[in-house]
């Protein structure tokens, strides 16, 4: 639930920022102010979603893969799926350094931003 859905929740406020570069606010207006609000919004929730919660759920699935692999229980209950795992565990990690990456554009963005 959490990589399939629960990390995009800072891409809610994403679309507005984004939207405003297509459609650029007319200065005093609600769209405006929703603007002005969002780009703090998506700051903050894409640090605690993409980089601190993001590396929390990969270290647990990281442990629990770790388990059934080795007491066997994943070739038990599903003969021939392991490999399933392994690609689990490679793509969390290619996509949890992706969020680093992605943390460090956006840290740019505030710097700039708030000088």
């Amino acid at each position: 639930v959490y990589f399939l859905g629960l990390s995009e929740f800072s891409s809610i406020f994403l679309v507005f920022v984004d939207l405003s570069k297509f459609f650029p606010p007319v200065p005093g207006t609600f769209y405006d102010t929703m603007v002005k609000i969002c780009g703090p919004c998506f700051a903050i929730t894409f640090y605690i979603y993409r980089v601190v919660l993001w590396w929390q759920i990969s270290i647990r699935l990281f442990t629990d893969s770790y388990i059934v692999l080795r007491n066997g229980s994943a070739q038990k209950f599903r003969p021939g799926k392991v490999y399933v795992i392994y690609l689990f565990l490679i793509s969390g990690l290619l996509l949890g350094l992706l969020q680093i990456y992605w943390a460090v554009l956006v840290g740019q963005a505030v710097m700039e931003a708030i000088s």
